[in-house]
């Protein structure tokens, strides 16, 4: 069983894999127009690794819901707070003095409600102009729930969880199908739906149990996964640029999750090639990359987008070394202590 606090060096190079994927398809495409496509590619990457991650979490390790949702809330909300409230002054004071648009009440309050996905996807084209990046976020949040809910359900049998998670994500992808066939060009419309982009996070949490299902002899399987890791990222990529829609995010979810699945046993190189030390960086930085990349791009009209990226790069550099991480140490090593208080005799 891997350590809680356990960090494997090729995981957090598939979140910078993720990252680099999202800024490039946002900043790069200024240049090369297709490059657009990474974006939605890097947010699924990001899902598939939700997943398994959350799996080993709740269900291989058996962490206590209490400190799960704790460190979920330690590692998401200061951030977070400090990114909208920081967005809302700029647009009160900055974007109001000039006579621009502001922040409306209603995308403050979904931001930190986590229902900005719904908010859009549902509001017949409302976007809100810095915040709309955020749906994301919301639909883990949503699956965070949702994964806490069944680990506690199935506390007594987490054998059950596997068909349960896999069915989800089964299920999540039938129901994006006639979506995607109503709304052919509306790819917001669609995936910015919890019930939606559920898929690749479900369907990644689920393998990862039937892999660790001690009844059965995987050995076999978890060794095939691991060989065609690669081959399946490789081709993952292919279906984002070459297919519509309702194969890119039907299908590409699938296999992204069973690269994902299978990276532990992949070869030796490509876990290398995931541990670069410039992949794990960008990773470790990765919250605080997405929460302050969006914004920026806003400019590209007036300021050249790679003078942007850089300055995406720095904002998320500062947000981590001034908010995100001795906030997370902080509220943690605060519970932790709570926690000893209730634990010592009397």
């Amino acid at each position: 069983m891997q350590g809680i606090t356990q960090r494997l060096p090729y995981l957090d190079g598939w979140r910078g894999l993720a990252i680099l994927s999202v800024l490039i398809g946002h900043f790069l495409a200024a240049y090369l127009p297709p490059l657009f496509i990474l974006g939605g590619y890097g947010v699924t990457l990001f899902f598939v690794l939700s997943g398994r991650l959350m799996a080993d979490i709740l269900f291989v390790q058996r962490q206590p819901l209490p400190l799960f949702l704790q460190r979920r809330a330690a590692r998401i909300l200061p951030a977070l707070i400090v990114f909208v409230n920081v967005m809302a002054a700029y647009s009160v004071i900055w974007l109001w003095w000039r006579g621009l648009i502001v922040m409306q009440p209603w995308e403050y309050l979904a931001a930190l409600t986590f229902t900005i996905n719904y908010a859009q996807a549902l509001g017949g084209g409302l976007e809100s102009r810095y915040l709309a990046h955020l749906w994301s976020l919301c639909v883990e949040e949503h699956c965070y729930i949702v994964l806490a809910m069944i680990a506690f359900l199935c506390s007594r049998n987490h054998a059950v969880a596997k068909w349960l998670l896999t069915a989800l994500g089964c299920a999540s992808l039938v129901l994006a199908i006639p979506l995607w066939l109503n709304n052919p060009n509306g790819v917001h419309a669609v995936n910015w739906r919890s019930e939606v982009s559920a898929a690749p996070l479900m369907l990644s949490a689920g393998l990862r149990l039937w892999i660790h299902d001690k009844s059965l002899d995987h050995s076999r399987f978890a060794r095939l996964l691991g060989a065609a890791s690669p081959w399946v990222l490789g081709c993952s990529l292919l279906l984002f640029f070459a297919t519509p829609n309702i194969v890119r995010y039907t299908l590409g979810p699938v296999l992204l999750a069973l690269a994902m699945n299978g990276v532990d046993t992949s070869p030796a190189g490509f876990k290398k090639c995931l541990a670069h030390p410039v992949l794990q960086s960008f990773g470790i930085l990765s919250y605080s990359l997405y929460l302050w990349q969006t914004p920026l791009m806003r400019y590209s009209w007036r300021i050249p987008s790679l003078l942007l990226l850089i300055a995406a790069i720095a904002m998320g550099l500062i947000s981590y070394l001034a908010i995100e991480r001795p906030a997370r140490r902080f509220l943690n090593r605060k519970a932790l202590t709570r926690r000893s208080r209730r634990t010592s005799p009397e």
